[in-house]
């Protein structure tokens, strides 16, 4: 609620004296040639939104409230597009969400929050394309749930997904928005699962995968995506129960 609070004094105190002066001049006014100037309310459904335009392109501060009057979004405005910091606040008065922009395209760190201000989710932005750190937290809880990487707006690195207690359960590597790389999954007591591996989005090599306990129940490999090869089935004692032969995924 503080963190809310600061904000939006912050903002209303830099902004009031304008967003006061226009409020006293007539809204929804037009020129001669039909383009929009000085203050203005709008509607869209039940929300309420109040700013200016200067020769049709809104301009500066714009308030929007919910239907029972609070404040709903606060943003700014630069000849007609999204500039600076954007941030929305739900019917509880606490942050929902914060933006930055520039030139109306997404430009900086964008995040989302729950009631009480724990974080949903945190991901940056450069000229509208997502780039860098992507983190996605579970909402009853607030703790991790995914955190991966991006490059050009597609995935590029290490990705990983945690269970709601924080345990791992899968871990994967992207190149350029592709799986790539080794990839592996996870039981809930944190041994492996499985093990694979891929290059530019097609399963490759060796396939490993576990029983809970640890020990060894699968091994094979993969070829342009296939199964191709020898694949042998153990029980927990490593006695070998299965071979069976593949040649491009077909069992020979």
């Amino acid at each position: 609620m503080k963190r809310i609070a600061f904000i939006v004094l912050l903002m209303m105190g830099m902004f009031a004296g304008a967003i006061a002066q226009t409020a006293q001049e007539n809204e929804n006014k037009t020129d001669a040639k039909g383009l929009k100037q000085g203050a203005w309310k709008e509607e869209a459904g039940q929300v309420v939104s109040k700013g200016t335009y200067v020769d049709g392109k809104k301009t500066g501060t714009w308030l929007s409230y919910h239907q029972a009057g609070f404040l709903k979004r606060i943003e700014h405005y630069k000849n007609g597009a999204l500039e600076g910091v954007a941030v929305d606040i739900d019917e509880r008065g606490y942050l929902s969400a914060e933006e930055w922009y520039k030139t109306d395209k997404p430009d900086g760190l964008f995040r989302k929050f729950t009631y009480g201000g724990r974080p949903l989710s945190e991901m940056t932005f450069i000229n509208g394309i997502k780039e860098g750190s992507c983190k996605i937290y579970y909402e009853n809880t607030g703790k991790l749930q995914e955190e991966s990487f991006y490059k050009n707006g597609k995935k590029d690195g290490g990705a990983k997904w945690y269970s709601s207690d924080g345990k791992p359960v899968v871990e994967y590597n992207y190149k350029n928005g592709e799986l790539d790389g080794a990839q592996l999954t996870f039981y809930t007591n944190g041994n492996k699962q499985t093990e694979e591996n891929y290059a530019n989005g097609v399963q490759i090599g060796p396939f490993n995968e576990y029983y809970e306990s640890g020990k060894i129940q699968t091994v094979g490999q993969f070829v342009n995506g296939q199964k191709d090869g020898k694949w042998i089935a153990y029980d927990e004692d490593g006695k070998a129960t299965k071979t069976t032969t593949f040649k491009n995924g077909v069992e020979k």
